[in-house]
């Protein structure tokens, strides 16, 4: 009989979604804020010395994604910067940087920087250290943007290789109208 959301605005949306339908007479729709925020604001890490690279779902987005050119983004920031790398697949693309059967591009880079120390991927559930030790977020149109923004007030860089498309199909969307307010396209 309850549903918690993560603020005001969402308890707001689903209120009037569930007014709609007929759902509201014992539905309880709660703010609780947003615990993982609360967390993560607990952890301090001095060094931040890594750059972030977080894909969208490349299966979900083709047309948006940085996948194509990852290879020349990881490259140009080993060579050319002091900076680490972390490579953070989407939870749901995990499967084809992971698996052998799968040879492709992806699986391709994963070897060609396996021996680079300043090269690594993070499959873990729980992001908070590596967002921790990171200052910059490069990613193209992830959620994960906000949340690393929020958590960290560190920049994202949101890499768009067909922006005149993306803004035609998503300019509507919060999510497109507020990327300049964390970082740069």
């Amino acid at each position: 009989n309850y549903i918690f959301l993560s603020s005001k605005s969402l308890v707001k949306f689903f209120s009037k979604l569930f007014l709609k339908k007929n759902h509201h007479n014992s539905l309880v729709v709660k703010s609780t804020g947003y615990p993982r925020f609360d967390y993560f604001n607990k952890i301090v890490t001095k060094k931040k010395d890594s750059i972030i690279i977080a894909p969208a779902n490349f299966v979900a987005y083709p047309d948006h994604t940085l996948v194509h050119n990852l290879d020349n983004i990881i490259s140009i920031i080993l060579n050319k910067f002091k900076f680490n790398v972390i490579l953070r697949p989407h939870p749901a693309n995990r499967i084809y940087f992971k698996s052998k059967s799968h040879e492709t591009k992806i699986v391709n880079i994963l070897k060609k920087y396996s021996n680079n120390k300043k090269f690594s991927v993070d499959f873990s559930e729980n992001y908070s250290k590596t967002y921790g030790k990171s200052f910059m977020l490069i990613t193209d149109l992830s959620g994960t943007s906000f949340t690393y923004s929020f958590l960290t007030k560190c920049p994202v860089i949101f890499y768009s290789p067909k922006e005149n498309l993306f803004k035609t199909n998503y300019k509507n969307l919060n999510h497109y109208k507020d990327r300049k307010k964390i970082g740069l396209v």
